[in-house]
């Protein structure tokens, strides 16, 4: 078995366990939402993108994630902060998008 194989199976614990907690946050996020709890839905969401995060820049759960929060901050009037996310999350898009149009 190659290094890279091994160091592949080594890290997916660690991955699964970060996408395990990733999509439990959203879950509770989306549930808080609907039922107009929106400071829990804050916090939820919070650690969903601390999570998405963790999975690196790349990862297409960063955007999803940047995007949920700043909807949250949209409906509690945060405005500032809404954009300051939605403007990483178009330049994370962007950036996606780049590369793909460089690798074609």
């Amino acid at each position: 078995m190659s290094l890279l194989a091994v160091l592949l199976l080594a890290s997916l614990p660690t991955c699964l366990a970060q996408t395990a907690a990733w999509e439990k946050a959203r879950a509770e996020a989306r549930d808080a939402y609907q039922q107009g709890r929106f400071d829990e839905a804050e916090n939820r969401r919070k650690i969903a993108l601390s999570e998405a995060r963790a999975l690196g820049s790349e990862d297409v759960r960063l955007i999803t994630s940047l995007k949920e929060l700043a909807e949250v901050y949209q409906v509690q009037g945060k405005h500032s902060e809404a954009e300051e996310l939605l403007v990483e999350a178009l330049g994370l898009r962007e950036k996606a998008l780049a590369l793909n149009c460089i690798s074609n």
